[in-house]
């Protein structure tokens, strides 16, 4: 169970890394946004013109079927020819757009986040020991 420095600040202790890479077959997974332990904050799958067709990294083929007339699958099969599918990729300039927060930030961000919590510990003690002294007096 996370909490809420998880969703609201954690996102923005360093600015995070676009990664813009070919949605293919053949692309290697050497993308920042693959790479273990790293945070992805959000991944959208564009065409070329910048048109979202898929989110995270998929792709809604209704949506680009302008530019795949192959696409239909072959012999009237459910699914399409993976060539095809390359080909429509590719001529639709189809690629991934994710947000990231690289692995290698996160004693960063795990340092960040225990001065945080020492500060908020800090201040309690603080009160604490003012409103002791407040009552006994």
């Amino acid at each position: 169970m996370g909490h809420s420095l998880d969703f609201f600040p954690r996102p923005h202790y360093q600015s995070a890394v676009t990664d813009s890479y070919s949605l293919t077959f053949a692309a290697k997974t050497t993308q920042q946004s693959d790479m273990p332990g790293t945070w992805l904050i959000s991944a959208q799958t564009i065409d070329r013109s910048g048109h979202v067709v898929g989110t995270g990294r998929g792709v809604d083929f209704n949506r680009i079927v302008s530019d795949c007339p192959n696409l239909a699958a072959p012999g009237g099969g459910i699914a399409p020819d993976p060539a095809n599918i390359q080909a429509c990729i590719h001529s639709a300039g189809v690629h991934v757009v994710a947000t990231v927060q690289p692995a290698s930030r996160y004693w960063l961000f795990q340092g960040i986040e225990a001065a945080i919590f020492l500060g908020l510990a800090g201040a309690l003690v603080v009160v604490a020991f003012w409103w002791v002294q407040r009552r006994t007096t």
